[in-house]
């Protein structure tokens, strides 16, 4: 655990869309060793739905909407990290963890050079959840986001190992062309060695300096992604909720990569957390409802047409 007098150690939480990410930070958070964290968490989408689904400590936990972290937002979380410099001292580690879409190389800037932010915060690992389950549509898609949190990585964790639809040797030689020298983990439900993660050898700064000035000539952060946010009133039909996820995943079976929502479903006094990762999905049960219910849904994807999902959903609430 760092001294007081010590910088924090900070760790970047990445991984493309679905990956587990937040299902890892869940059990950093849930740990028994008390140690306490600081986390900044950010969503592509324009309402927030990862709050309901982090189990946080509330006072170190701040929520950067409708941005990519490494560009649209990349100066509030550069504002946080200063609002959580007074805060030294009451907490151990801090998480950023950044969207689904977003690249490691331009947070890790945040941390190069002398300043006050780095005389209390020190880059210690960029850690990439990897989604074995669904490797190989992610490859072919070809995203620049999803290579970039491999390659920046050093330490890359296999997560969903025992639903790969290809051996995991195969999958760590790809990896490997991609990044020869990351610690790599193999687990399933992102259930790995929290104080090995932590304790991992601190990142080598140095390499990205060089990185980023290749990247500068080239970059145009165009993931191209879509997307939509629907928030509205009203009760959810599970079986017609069900139904229309189901009619949309068979036919557009790539195009919606990621979907999560909080819905408030018939006869159910708590809050029903929903996520996806393209046609795999399952519900939770979160909080009850203390204030008044509203269904929130974010999809991400590619050629998501709003009117479509928004009439679809709608016809999932009851008159």
């Amino acid at each position: 655990m760092p001294q007081n007098n010590a910088q924090i150690p900070v760790y970047i939480l990445t991984g493309f869309l679905g990956s587990g990410k937040t299902t890892l930070l869940n059990r950093l958070l849930s740990n028994d060793k008390g140690w306490k964290f600081a986390v900044v968490e950010n969503e592509i989408g324009a309402i927030g739905i990862d709050q309901e689904l982090i189990k946080s400590q509330d006072e170190f936990l701040i929520e950067l909407n409708n941005g990519c972290i490494c560009c649209n937002v990349r100066d509030d979380v550069q504002l946080a990290l200063q609002k959580l410099t007074e805060k030294k001292g009451e907490f151990d580690y801090l998480i950023i963890e950044a969207t689904g879409a977003a690249n490691p190389l331009k947070l890790g800037e945040i941390f190069l050079g002398h300043n006050r932010l780095t005389e209390t915060f020190r880059l210690h690992s960029i850690i990439t959840m990897v989604d074995c389950q669904h490797l190989p549509i992610n490859w072919k898609r070809e995203e620049d986001a999803f290579f970039d949190q491999i390659k920046f990585a050093n330490q890359l964790i296999l997560n969903k190992a025992d639903n790969c639809q290809k051996p995991l040797a195969e999958i760590e030689v790809d990896l490997r062309q991609l990044n020869p020298l990351a610690h790599m983990v193999r687990t399933n439900f992102a259930d790995v060695d929290l104080q090995q993660l932590l304790d991992f050898n601190a990142y080598d700064l140095s390499l990205l300096e060089g990185e980023l000035d290749n990247h500068k000539k080239g970059h145009r952060h165009q993931h191209g992604l879509d997307v939509v946010c629907l928030e509205t009133e009203g009760i959810v039909n599970p079986s017609l909720f069900e139904e229309f996820l189901n009619y949309h995943y068979a036919f557009w079976p790539e195009q919606i990569i990621r979907t999560k929502g909080i819905l408030n479903f018939f006869n159910q006094p708590q809050k029903v957390l929903f996520q996806g990762v393209y046609q795999s999905f399952d519900f939770d049960l979160g909080d009850p409802w203390e204030e008044e219910p509203i269904n929130k849904i974010v999809f991400i994807g590619h050629d998501l047409v709003r009117e479509t999902l928004e009439k679809g959903f709608q016809n999932c609430l009851l008159d």
